[in-house]
């Protein structure tokens, strides 16, 4: 069933207008439906309830499915303690989790697009952590070990990662923030107070970087706020761009 027409004004502060489909589908798989319809979508949103599991028949495995293979960015927003605050007009800035890597970049220009169209700033986050050794430890604990040169990389990695999308938002601002500490647990503290967080994946057989394995779940589930997932581009996309 589908039903046409549906126009909804947007809040107090944005001029513009929605005009909304519906379409109820039965006796089909809520990943098989979203994937299908992704494909010609720029933008699937999915909705969550507050302890992580995502609403009705769409959950945990099956959402991860979703993100894998959806052709765009996915949204996930999961449900606040009151129902109606899901997604506040006094959030706060967007959030990026930035690693280095191609999906990385292609998350932050996402996220950059996202800020300027909300009019807010961009907060841009590299973890690092220092390798687990012991020796290592006993080296740093006798001076003979600095770790600033990591601390350096680190900002090298997050300024290359904005360079190439950040002169075609001049007017977000962005903040730049290295932090020691575990990538999940660095993402969902500052998710506190943001409009969107944002991560990147590599579209095909899971997700990578800052939200691989149980940091993915962590991100997914854990963050106050929602989450988009940014595919990569395809070499087709990148010659259209």
């Amino acid at each position: 069933m589908k039903a046409h027409g549906v126009v909804v004004a947007m809040p107090q502060e944005q001029s513009w207008t929605l005009t909304i489909e519906t379409n109820v589908v039965v006796d089909d798989a809520p990943a098989h439906v979203l994937a299908r319809e992704a494909a010609t979508a720029e933008l699937l949103v999915i909705g969550a309830n507050r302890h992580g599991r995502i609403a009705g028949a769409l959950l945990g495995s099956t959402a991860i499915s979703v993100i894998e293979v959806a052709p765009g960015p996915v949204v996930v927003i999961r449900a606040s303690e009151h129902a109606n605050d899901v997604w506040p007009e006094a959030a706060g800035q967007v959030v990026v989790g930035v690693d280095g890597s191609q999906p990385a970049r292609q998350a932050v220009r996402f996220a950059l697009a996202e800020a300027a169209l909300w009019g807010v700033g961009l907060m841009a986050i590299h973890a690092w952590t220092k390798p687990p050794h012991p020796g290592l430890h006993t080296l740093e604990a006798t001076g003979w070990l600095d770790w600033s040169f990591l601390k350096r990389h680190a900002a090298d990695v997050l300024a290359e990662s904005l360079a190439a999308a950040r002169p075609d938002f001049p007017k977000v601002p962005v903040t730049e923030r290295v932090v020691n500490e575990q990538p999940g647990a660095a993402l969902v503290d500052a998710s506190a107070g943001a409009r969107l967080l944002v991560v990147g994946s590599r579209g095909r057989g899971g997700l990578t970087g800052l939200v691989l394995g149980s940091v993915s779940h962590g991100v997914l589930h854990q963050a106050h706020c929602p989450v988009a997932v940014v595919r990569p581009r395809s070499p087709t996309e990148e010659k259209q761009e």
